[in-house]
């Protein structure tokens, strides 16, 4: 453990910014996962090979010809090149045009991510600089707030915490989640969960699929919900919500709250359900999975 590479504490908890990851300093050992990398699990994975590929011939063929194979490509998810030979598309070409658009998304995330740590920070240092009288307002959020540097304790009357370091661990010591609350806002016993989201748009509906004839979905447990940013969001909130009320059962959670600054810098705020026994239900599943997977691992060890 390299303390100098620690860029936030709280209490025994410490997270590092370049790895992303969180451990104990008592027991740096164990294992914590982030509440965002837990709820991409329970998310449909993403094939970027099929997506670019698909992407690549939309602009090599006439619409007419790609409204041909539209249908088939997005009934079965796979790609076959020899799609090429039969529209006399040069391979070499087709590479190139994949491998720019692939670049061209890494590019964007990369900005993406440059853009929300910089946004981040700003607004962190904000509240910061100015200490009392902090008003809400523009966040659709009322009352006004006293925020302390290095003050993690949770006993401000009216307090706000930006960039706020929770973790927990389950009584059996099974789970171990932790994760960073961009803006943890306490009004007596009453708690507002903030989060800043600085990707192109919130997409509150997946895609319709022909052949489940329905929106894709996430994973059991949470299938219920569709695979969209809008729901790993409220999920991710909620689960900052959950464990606040774990540190402390007197605390009743007012709002979810996520704001939104587009690319073009405007801001929505949007108001999010707690989806409390979603929570509990994912985590139970998660933990039960991770068990059932270090049983595998050990069999093996002992079977080789």
């Amino acid at each position: 453990m390299d303390k100098s590479k620690i860029t936030k504490m709280n209490g025994n908890m410490a997270f590092e910014e370049d790895a992303h990851i969180y451990y104990d300093v008592t027991q740096p050992e164990k294992k914590f996962i982030s509440v965002t990398t837990l709820i991409e699990k329970f998310g449909q994975p993403f094939d970027k090979d099929f997506w670019s590929a698909y992407k690549a011939l939309e602009k090599l063929l006439s619409k007419n010809d790609f409204d041909i194979e539209k249908k088939s490509l997005l009934n079965t998810k796979k790609f076959n090149k020899t799609i090429l030979e039969a529209y006399d598309i040069d391979e070499n070409l087709f590479n190139k045009e994949q491998q720019a658009i692939l670049d061209a998304w890494d590019e964007e995330n990369r900005h993406s991510c440059e853009r929300g740590t910089k946004i981040h920070a700003e607004l962190e240092n904000s509240f910061y600089k100015k200490g009392k009288d902090i008003d809400l307002s523009k966040y659709q959020i009322g009352g006004k707030f006293e925020c302390r540097k290095d003050h993690t304790a949770l006993d401000l009357e009216n307090g706000v915490y930006p960039e706020y370091l929770i973790s927990r661990v389950s009584d059996d010591g099974k789970l171990c989640i932790a994760g960073q609350i961009d803006l943890l806002i306490k009004k007596g016993n009453k708690i507002i969960i903030g989060d800043w989201k600085t990707n192109k748009e919130i997409k509150m509906k997946s895609f319709f699929d022909k052949n489940t004839r329905s929106t894709v979905k996430m994973k059991f447990p949470l299938n219920h919900l569709d695979d969209v940013n809008y729901w790993h969001y409220t999920l991710q909130l909620s689960t900052y919500a959950w464990m606040i009320q774990k540190l402390n059962p007197e605390f009743e959670i007012e709002d979810l709250v996520l704001v939104h600054f587009d690319h073009n810098d405007n801001m929505t705020v949007y108001h999010l359900e707690y989806l409390k026994d979603e929570v509990e239900r994912m985590l139970a599943f998660y933990k039960k999975s991770s068990i059932l997977e270090e049983n595998r691992k050990r069999r093996q060890r002992i079977e080789y």
